[in-house]
């Protein structure tokens, strides 16, 4: 018998879990190593902006990323993206706040999931 449980609705194994907090984990602290000045605002950014999304259910980040339609290898590569962004407007590059949270929002909705041929809804 496989035990579950529910975040915000939704439901995972509780097997599968421990292994997608550590995988989470160890996603986070490679962009964490290589953006180690601007990791944790776009981490903070990206919480904010999915939080407020309606149409999907996350808990971000720290081994809580959980979301049906999206893999954990979609979170990394925007939090890397976002990291990257940042460190491009710390340098004198003009990169605007609508900038970040669009570029967030492009690559967390259509545009992963164009790519990977699934749904966006």
């Amino acid at each position: 018998m496989i035990l579950s449980f529910c975040f915000w609705g939704f439901a995972m194994d509780y097997e599968g879990l421990p292994k997608y907090r550590a995988r989470a984990a160890e996603l986070d602290a490679r962009v964490r190593a290589d953006y180690p000045r601007h990791a944790g605002e776009a981490r903070s950014l990206m919480n904010r902006i999915l939080r407020r999304t309606d149409r999907q259910k996350w808990l971000v980040f720290n081994g809580e990323a959980c979301d049906r339609k999206m893999d954990l290898g979609s979170l990394h590569t925007t939090h890397r993206y976002v990291s990257s962004l940042l460190e491009c407007r710390d340098k004198g590059q003009p990169v605007t706040g609508q900038y970040l949270e669009s570029a967030v929002r492009a690559c967390l909705g259509l545009g992963f999931a164009a790519i990977r041929g699934g749904r966006a809804d």
